[in-house]
């Protein structure tokens, strides 16, 4: 009987260990095999020796960003390279083929070595048959080695929500309070209020930007939507006058403030199914 018993643990161990192993790995998970299959298979010069740090006396600069929005992993990888880094500029060029959108510049960084930097972008279809965003930056600065060069490779793969993870109103939304600096609404046209619902549901999620470059914009005025059901407000969104990633939409169903939305032009295209001028 205890042979019996034995022998069905390791049995239920082993049908859980192959289900385990056979579940799709999430996009995070794929986007960072990804990430790291590509930094394999990026050529170097030979001789290239692996790093696992900077080395000490050394500074490496941050590398050149992408205006790519969505969820994103970031990878990188250093080397040490027998190489000036004069000759990464035709070595950039020559060894990133297939890349679009290619762009270096030379600078002198903290220290007075000098400084090479590149960094391409462009798009391919990853999970699930969706577009995804690729940057592979590379910088080459001189090492206080004589003749010798440190490199770093950074891969940052983005990609989008699927409409199934997106944030729905919820359902039975009867009337929609519009608020605005010097004007006000209420919406109670069952078509009007559809129509509204349905912009809504249907704008993109501010996902994390990977180098947004949002920093010092001035606030703009905003519209403050209150969506009503019979049994009172179910969700609230205040949206800047100009929504972008940088100046996201925010947003609360019942009470609980959720993902910020990219709202785009949703209040410019409000004022006209309304007829009403809420912005000056």
């Amino acid at each position: 009987m205890k042979r019996l018993l034995l022998v069905g643990s390791l049995l239920a161990l082993v049908c859980a260990a192959s289900g385990s192993a056979s579940r799709p790995l999430t996009k995070q998970a794929a986007a960072t095999r990804e990430a790291l299959r590509m930094l394999d298979a990026y050529p170097l010069p030979p001789g290239a020796v692996r790093l696992r740090a900077v080395p000490k006396g050394d500074h490496v600069p941050g590398s050149g960003g992408g205006s790519l929005l969505g969820k994103f992993v970031v990878r990188h990888r250093l080397w040490l390279v027998h190489l000036p880094v004069k000759s990464f500029v035709r070595y950039f060029f020559h060894r990133i083929h297939g890349w679009r959108a290619v762009a270096y510049g030379s600078f002198r960084g903290r220290t007075p070595h000098a400084v090479l930097s590149t960094s391409v972008t462009y798009a391919a279809r990853g999970f699930g048959g969706r577009v995804t965003g690729r940057v592979l930056s590379v910088v080459a600065v001189k090492s206080h080695r004589a003749g010798w060069s440190v490199v770093r490779a950074g891969i940052v793969l983005v990609w989008h929500l699927s409409a199934a993870e997106a944030e729905y109103l919820p359902a039975g939304v009867r009337e929609i309070d519009i608020r605005g600096p010097h004007v006000k609404t209420r919406v109670t046209s069952v078509k009007q209020v559809r129509t509204i619902v349905r912009w809504f549901d249907h704008l993109p999620i501010n996902e994390q930007p990977f180098v947004g470059g949002c920093g010092g914009q001035p606030l703009s005025p905003s519209l403050t939507f209150v969506f009503r059901s019979r049994h009172g407000t179910v969700a609230r969104a205040s949206v800047p006058y100009t929504s972008g990633a940088c100046a996201p939409a925010s947003y609360w169903i019942h009470g609980r403030a959720q993902t910020g939305l990219v709202a785009g032009e949703v209040d410019r295209r409000v004022q006209k199914l309304l007829g009403v001028k809420l912005l000056r």
